[in-house]
């Protein structure tokens, strides 16, 4: 179930509707159990008000650079109805991913509002995908100038004045910026921009 964000320029308005905080998972850790392709992943979760949200995981065997294997075989805080607080989900990887071995795995938990699946479908990004969901490796970042690349190669301009207008045209908001807080590789940056110039984003370049 995805959530469009309609922005309201009418002060009349301001107070009628509650716009409901995206989920927050943080304090994600997975861990093999021994002897075992068990997999015990722990997580915390924070919802809006009494609300419940679908948690799925996933898991990149590439180091985060995509998370094509769903979750599936899972135990615990998955699924619908999940609730805010400090969550467990014990994964069975023999089933969903049986004889294959890395040393730079990584999990992604998703939640979103409701009780349907985010639409995630396993690619990199910064979410994940485009539903209200929340990435635990992700800041949220306070706003300020927004620069994005101008039209001559390596000039940038500042789009302050029609960045709300510029992210409502793609189904976000200013208030959901979030970014890595490490330090983006060429390859990471590529993969991000060629996914922008497919979805329509045209002043995106390739490093």
């Amino acid at each position: 179930m995805k959530t469009k964000i309609i922005i309201v320029s009418s002060f009349l308005l301001a107070g009628i509707f509650a716009v409901a905080a995206p989920p927050q998972v943080t304090g994600v850790t997975a861990a093999q159990q021994g002897g075992t392709k068990l997999v015990t992943v722990n997580y915390t979760l924070v919802l809006d008000g009494n609300q419940t949200a679908f948690v799925e995981l996933w898991f990149s065997q590439n180091n985060g650079l995509t998370y094509p294997i769903h979750c599936e075989t899972v135990d615990g805080d998955a699924g619908a109805g999940v609730t805010s607080g400090a969550k467990s989900v014990e994964w069975n990887a023999g089933t969903d991913w049986d004889g294959k071995f890395t040393s730079t795995g990584k999990i992604r938990v998703i939640a979103t509002y409701g009780s349907e699946p985010s639409g995630y479908d396993g690619g990199g990004g910064a979410e994940g995908g485009s539903s209200g969901q929340a990435d635990s490796s992700l800041l949220t970042v306070a706003w300020d100038v927004y620069w994005r690349p101008g039209g001559a190669p390596g000039a940038w301009e500042d789009s302050s004045n029609n960045a709300v207008s510029f992210f409502a045209a793609k189904g976000g908001t200013l208030a959901a910026i979030k970014v890595d807080p490490t330090e983006v590789s060429n390859a990471k940056w590529n993969e991000v921009a060629e996914w922008a110039l497919s979805n329509g984003y045209t002043q995106l370049p390739l490093a």
